[in-house]
């Protein structure tokens, strides 16, 4: 392995090609820098100075001399670059995040983050749960943001906010589910969240791998219920082509219904009269 500190003694001495003159020039002992010239060749074992008067270099010397030039600034800058990373003035740092708490977090932290660490590079990186769990773990992403508890060897947990997670029922459900007992039924809910009074209303749910979906799976177990679900989804707010990456609206429905269209061979009419059904029936409006 090479030694730099005899490095950078060669590099003087060769400039100087006088022992007494480089020694002086390093406030060192003219017998300290002949003994780092010595080890030096011993590591290549070569002959670095013809010692003659004048003191010449070897062709070894020559060439030793130009590459402890590039030695040394490559160890200079590679000092530079990783105390850079170690200060967060430069690198990258890559993300995960769920479509749904990327909206909601991103936009509020990114800004005041790239304020403070303007050379740090940000990647981000979109999946459920599971998907990003995974490239956690395998080293793909550096962090991700998602719900607590997240249990994993190695990986450090730091809480940044509290998020309720909520369950909507429109009044329209309640109806067709219990004629006549909204309100009582109401009443209910709010006491004591007993979910089982909803075992037959039609549920929306996030697909199974999203932490959400985790979370209400474990409710409808604890609860000893099997929902009735009438929809899953993975990216509820993610806008169809030709807006896909962009903020989703109602007016890209239309797309939407396209694409639909074109997969089951259907009119547009069709597509949407069949959808208005379902949605009246499921909602009993």
């Amino acid at each position: 392995m090479i030694n730099f500190l005899n490095l950078e003694y060669f590099l003087v001495a060769a400039e100087e090609l006088n022992f007494t003159r480089a020694a002086r020039k390093l406030y060192i002992s003219q017998q300290s820098l002949s003994n780092h010239i010595s080890n030096l060749e011993k590591e290549f074992d070569v002959i670095l100075f013809n010692r003659t008067s004048p003191l010449t270099l070897t062709y070894a010397g020559r060439a030793l001399k130009t590459r402890a030039r590039e030695l040394l600034d490559l160890r200079d800058e590679t000092y530079k670059e990783i105390s850079d990373i170690k200060d967060f003035s430069t690198g990258q740092l890559s993300i995960g995040v769920s479509h749904t708490r990327g909206r909601g977090i991103l936009p509020e932290i990114l800004p005041t983050y790239q304020s403070q660490f303007p050379g740090i590079e940000l990647h981000l990186a979109e999946g459920n749960s599971s998907q990003l769990a995974s490239d956690l773990l395998h080293g793909n992403i550096d962090l991700m943001i998602d719900l607590l508890p997240f249990t994993a060897e190695n990986v450090e947990t730091v809480p940044i906010c509290n998020e309720e997670i909520l369950m909507v029922v429109p009044d329209e459900t309640l109806k067709k589910a219990y004629p006549g007992q909204v309100e009582e039924i109401k009443e209910k809910l709010r006491a004591a969240s007993d979910i089982r009074l909803l075992e037959h209303c039609p549920f929306v749910l996030l697909k199974k791998g999203n932490r959400v979906r985790t979370i209400a799976d474990e409710i409808f177990e604890d609860a000893q219920m099997s929902p009735r679900i009438v929809l899953e989804t993975d990216c509820p707010y993610m806008a169809p082509e030709p807006y896909r990456g962009k903020r989703n609206q109602s007016s890209y429905i239309r797309y939407v219904a396209e694409k639909i269209a074109e997969l089951k061979e259907m009119s547009q009419e069709e597509v949407i009269a069949v959808t208005e059904k379902n949605a009246r029936d499921l909602y009993g409006i």
